[in-house]
């Protein structure tokens, strides 16, 4: 299975770090999308992977930062992720693991496209999972990482935005989700 590496980095900021629930320490990847959540921010972006595997993966130590693509091979003696720079070259060899356990339903906290609105005024949020998005696609090159709301709709509702400034080929349209503070 070929991913696109910045994906890869990306999730890996928004998933749970040391979480007893082993399946939000983890990235998920299908057919359709690679999503990571940490329980109070999440993100989804477009995955464009050819396959009918619905995995959640978790990767031992840091995606290298030079990586463009990322192949994940399979086996029973270790699942392990080759990565690829610019020019096709290896960059290293990571073990990761596939985790158990039922993600998270994005489809139950967020409308589709169509549905999108605003409505009142926005919570309060923690600044903390704002600053994930400029971790996960910010850089010395690119400094001005937008996060546009697209929908909320009402109080205790999650506050949902896209992210401009970036390529959207590359990240595939990425939907970050935000809980808001209880006050």
């Amino acid at each position: 299975m070929k991913v696109k590496t910045c994906k890869l980095r990306a999730a890996d900021e928004f998933r749970a770090k040391g979480d007893p629930r082993s399946y939000i320490n983890g990235i998920r990847i299908n057919k359709s999308h690679i999503q990571a959540t940490n329980g109070h921010i999440a993100i989804s972006m477009d995955s464009e992977i050819k396959t009918r595997m619905d995995i959640i993966v978790r990767f031992v130590g840091k995606i290298p930062k030079s990586a463009i693509d990322t192949k994940l091979t399979f086996s029973s003696s270790g699942n392990i992720a080759y990565h690829y720079g610019a020019m096709k070259e290896l960059l290293s060899v990571q073990v990761f693991h596939i985790e158990d356990g039922r993600f998270p339903d994005f489809k139950r906290f967020t409308p589709n496209k169509s549905e999108f609105k605003l409505s009142g005024s926005f919570p309060m949020l923690n600044a903390e999972y704002m600053a994930v998005a400029f971790r996960a696609f910010g850089s010395k090159k690119n400094r001005f990482i937008g996060m546009k709301p697209v929908n909320y709709d009402g109080p205790e509702k999650s506050v949902i935005y896209s992210v401009e400034g970036i390529q959207d080929e590359d990240y595939g349209n990425p939907i970050i989700v935000i809980m808001p503070m209880r006050q």
